[in-house]
């Protein structure tokens, strides 16, 4: 089937746009970078209250920094990235809570200078806590370069999300829950498709027993994209968290979603899963899916349909050794819901990646990594292959 889009030159969409790189991805969020979702053994976990300091430091070899399909360019990429956190109050207690970071990235190219650039990461909590309610506005501000899989290459970009919770518990089991959001991209080139999404939900969370609990919800919102028209979206999902046993963790969430388009309508399932185990001491196992539908910055008036699976392992190795595997996959397929034209570019994407950490002291933690990607794309200016080798390090105060 012919795929409709604009050919990118060396990954770039139009010459105002400059290619940039760092992480980036789809597969939870990610698919590219070194940012794990297996779970990871911390050099010294946050203070409960105060101050939240740390550094890390990053140098890759990267063989395609433009993701490109054709004339893949290299590059040594330094990251320099500290944290500045800090935390009031406790989450669950009675009272007053507050917990906000901002951890700026310096992406720095050696062959490639001008690329260079300074991603910007903040994220907050708080939240107002009585004995039988409670009001928590969360949020996050981002100022990003890296890629993504839709866009096919880097892409300056802010992101913002913001939401009101709302939470009412008659009962010690039983939670009633209003919540309302927004969650905002804004593109910095004029060949992109700016979106935004309202949402309001209305949760009922109910503790069955210590270690289950069941969430039932419903959702109803607007997503607009800048050059197509407005849908109208509602969800409806059943949540299941438990933990059979102190090492076993299963937290899973199915339900179904209709949308109104321009064009028509579309009913379909959505999936948010996760399995995370510890069959013995230092090793940690973790399986995770998730089916969504999203628009495109690329193509104004196309969605996404999104499937994916990701798995790893972690296995430490005496006192300091940790080594871990990580593996995913990732099929999207495009789709026309408003205006005219052809739809049909379809993405395969696959990532493998293992590294090796030395825990030096409980502050100290320094590693080694690979990372090899793949998107096997009907459309030849998204498709690419990219290896990465390189070192990090991170030192908590």
């Amino acid at each position: 089937m012919d795929v409709e889009y604009e050919p990118v030159e060396q990954g770039r969409l139009e010459s105002d746009m400059a290619p940039l790189v760092d992480d980036a991805g789809r597969i939870d969020d990610r698919v590219e970078g070194q940012e794990w979702l297996a779970p990871r053994d911390e050099p010294k976990p946050a203070d409960p209250e105060g101050w939240d300091l740390g550094l890390e430091l990053e140098a890759a070899y990267d063989d395609n920094i433009f993701l490109t399909a054709t004339s893949p360019e290299s590059d040594l990429v330094f990251t320099v990235t500290p944290k500045v956190g800090f935390v009031a109050g406790q989450r669950e207690d009675e009272g007053a809570y507050l917990r906000v970071a901002y951890r700026p990235s310096v992406v720095l190219y050696l062959d490639n200078s001008d690329e260079s650039r300074v991603d910007h990461r903040f994220e907050g909590v708080a939240a107002l806590n009585g004995q039988k309610s409670s009001v928590v506005l969360s949020g996050n501000l981002d100022r990003l370069g890296d890629a993504t899989p839709d866009i096919g290459t880097q892409s300056d970009r802010t992101e913002y999300a913001s939401e009101l919770r709302l939470a009412w518990k008659p009962s010690e089991k039983l939670s009633l829950e209003l919540a309302g959001g927004i969650e905002c991209t804004d593109y910095d080139s004029r060949g992109l498709s700016d979106s935004k999404l309202t949402y309001t939900e209305f949760a009922l969370r109910y503790a069955y027993s210590p270690k289950t609990t069941l969430v039932g919800a419903v959702a109803a919102g607007k997503v607009e994209v800048d050059g197509a028209g407005d849908q109208d979206f509602q969800r409806a999902t059943a949540r299941l968290i438990w933990q059979p046993r102190e090492k076993l963790t299963v937290d899973f969430e199915v339900g179904v979603e209709r949308r109104d388009y321009p064009s028509g309508s579309d009913t379909y399932p959505v999936l948010e899963g996760r399995i995370a185990w510890q069959p013995k001491e230092g090793t940690e196992l973790f399986l995770g899916g998730y089916l969504r539908e999203e628009t495109s910055a690329v193509f104004p008036g196309q969605n996404i349909e999104i499937a994916g699976v990701s798995g790893g392992v972690s296995q430490r190795f005496g006192d300091h050794w940790t080594g871990r595997f990580e593996a995913g996959y990732e099929s999207a397929s495009y789709k026309r819901v408003s205006g005219t034209g052809l739809a049909g570019r379809e993405d395969d994407i696959f990532f493998i990646q293992p590294s090796l950490d030395y825990q030096v002291n409980e502050h100290f933690r320094m590693g080694i990594f690979y990372r090899y990607s793949r998107n096997d794309s009907n459309g030849a200016a998204f498709g690419y292959d990219a290896n990465q080798f390189g070192i990090n390090a991170s030192y908590d105060f």
